[in-house]
């Protein structure tokens, strides 16, 4: 049975909370940075609770990737394998361009979603920078 932590900033940007609560019923984990609905806190805070209460095949992620490069990081230290999809700006998406380069990984051809193996390759790179339209490189939260 899928356990499912759903994280925002308040309750009113839950996105597809009904719809979540319909398929997965209890499996569903509600987070709030400001604790308005369920957990206190981030998303990935959540996350990492549940990982510490139960034991999990897998971790799936989505999000910002300064979080999910923390939920790779708590899930790699458990020994649970990630897989995380990640998003670049693409400019070409055929692979050719480069723009949505990650380490030896283009995120249009060899992804979006990439696992653990990978994950482990581009850890300079996963959740600290990105290129931004011009070809520059930029933090990723920028």
């Amino acid at each position: 049975k899928p356990t499912f932590v759903l994280g925002a900033k308040t309750e009113e940007e839950l996105v597809f909370r009904d719809r979540l609560e319909g398929l997965l019923g209890e499996g569903l984990i509600l987070a709030t940075d400001d604790g308005t609905c369920g957990f206190e806190g981030f998303g990935s805070d959540c996350a990492f609770k549940q990982m510490d209460e139960r034991s999990f095949d897998s971790v799936y992620t989505c999000g910002p990737e300064q979080m999910m490069i923390s939920v790779f990081n708590e899930a790699e230290a458990r020994g649970i394998p990630v897989q995380a999809s990640l998003e670049r700006y693409v400019k070409c998406a055929v692979g050719l361009c480069g723009s949505c380069a990650i380490g030896p990984y283009r995120v249009c051809k060899d992804g979006p979603v990439f696992g653990s193996e990978q994950l482990r390759q581009i850890v300079d790179e996963f959740g600290k920078r990105r290129m931004d339209p011009s070809g520059r490189y930029i933090g990723v939260g920028h």
